[in-house]
């Protein structure tokens, strides 16, 4: 049942992807959260080139 997750139809995030070992598929976007003062600073990379799309039709706005 794990693989109906990765279907293309929705986003799945893995907090420990190490843990699952090879049944999860290779990540398309990693995103990685750090403390920033009283708010959080997020880092998006892309993994494929599906990820490198996703990344292409993100808009980005400044701190407030």
């Amino acid at each position: 049942g794990l693989a109906d997750y990765f279907d293309g139809k929705a986003a799945c995030f893995i907090e420990w992807p190490d843990k699952a070992g090879d049944f999860a598929p290779a990540a398309d976007l990693r995103l990685a959260f750090a403390f920033s003062g009283r708010g959080r600073l997020l880092d998006i990379s892309a993994g494929s080139a599906r990820g490198e799309q996703c990344l292409a039709a993100l808009t980005v706005s400044a701190p407030r």
